[in-house]
């Protein structure tokens, strides 16, 4: 590579950071020296913090875990060739100038944000997902808003179906909904007029060797559609045997209360074989239901979690009579399944524009 290009390059890592700021116009003599960032990572704002646990820079060729992280912001920066698994849930995670890695990212409450990073796998559970000057990014996402690309391509999209200990507690430590996954609704800044920078897959993602050679064992990480915390699979193209079950938040109900109830039901849809090909999660109110349905249920307003299953009407009641708690589910009559639909996506699509 030429020594231009080089030094081009590291000047523009360099200043990452002044890339990202904005320029006070109003005092010309500033335009020339930016102020100095006055934000501070979380880990920063206390002294007896250990800050190596919170970051990892310079991973080569070895697999690092973090399952201690509690919340906090987390670094990974200039790693090649390395599995590194960030297993707690966080505030945000960035990732910096990495190369040919394995990362898996645990549910985190804000952004994800890759930066200068090539030839990656990535499985990551978020608030939201940016990505910016990378370069062949392979994703399995569980992402609450659309994910967001910028200069970055090629970059496939997978079906994530990801497990760990602990999982189900650190989404609700991280305020994530199981049911809210909006990772087809890619948002790119900069498209190619003729070459899509990005791609769907309905393939699910495993990882391949060497990396996964580093993983540990699959009781304590696994990639498997059989045993993930996600079930929902790609789409079936007959819609004829498409069944929507639905459950409402009762008044004074607990969010996790409310999540662990329609866990329960995924656990059974799991345990029967029966294909899920989506999931939604969206604050309703009744008369959002009397809208779609002929008949409504007690509910005011709150969380509102639709189940999309490949079976027929008849499997679904089933399913229904043997969870506890069935009362509380609802199975959407076939004659407005398409009004449903169409009712809760734009209670999502209104939900991601606030």
């Amino acid at each position: 590579m030429p020594s231009w290009i080089c030094c081009s390059m590291k000047n523009v890592r360099a200043n990452r950071e002044d890339a990202y700021k904005i320029a006070n116009t109003e005092n010309p003599e500033q335009l020339t020296e930016p102020a100095p960032s006055t934000m501070k990572y979380t880990w920063e704002k206390h002294n007896d913090v250990d800050v190596s646990k919170y970051k990892i820079a310079n991973a080569e060729n070895v697999l690092e875990i973090r399952s201690e992280i509690g919340g906090q912001q987390f670094l990974i920066e200039n790693c090649k060739n390395s599995a590194i698994l960030l297993l707690d849930h966080s505030a945000t995670v960035t990732v910096d100038d990495c190369t040919n890695c394995l990362i898996v990212i645990g549910p985190c409450a804000g952004s994800v944000f890759l930066r200068d990073s090539n030839d990656c796998t990535v499985w990551a559970v978020c608030q939201q997902f940016r990505t910016r000057d990378c370069n062949t990014l392979t994703l399995a996402l569980h992402c609450a808003t659309q994910p967001i690309i910028e200069n970055s391509r090629p970059i496939t999209f997978h079906p994530i179906y990801l497990d760990f200990p602990l999982i189900s507690e650190q989404m609700l430590n991280a305020r994530l909904s199981p049911f809210s996954n909006n990772a087809n609704s890619v948002h790119d800044f900069t498209p190619d007029k003729y070459v899509p920078n990005y791609k769907h897959s309905t393939k699910a993602l495993l990882p391949k060797p060497p990396l996964s050679l580093l993983l540990p064992s699959k009781d304590q990480l696994s990639f498997e559609a059989n045993t993930s915390f996600f079930v929902v699979s790609p789409p079936s193209e007959d819609d004829s045997q498409l069944s929507i079950l639905y459950s409402t938040q009762r008044d004074g109900e607990l969010i996790e209360i409310f999540f662990q109830r329609c866990l329960s039901m995924l656990s059974l849809v799991r345990r029967e074989a029966i294909l899920c090909v989506g999931t939604r999660d969206v604050l309703a109110t009744r008369a959002d239901l009397e809208n779609c349905l002929d008949t409504c249920p007690e509910f005011n307003s709150g969380h509102l979690v639709a189940v999309y299953l490949c079976c027929s009407s008849t499997k679904a009641i089933q399913l229904i009579d043997e969870i506890v708690g069935g009362d509380q589910w609802r199975i959407v009559p076939h004659s407005f399944q398409e009004t449903f639909r169409k009712n809760v996506d734009r209670l999502n699509l209104t939900s991601l524009s606030v």
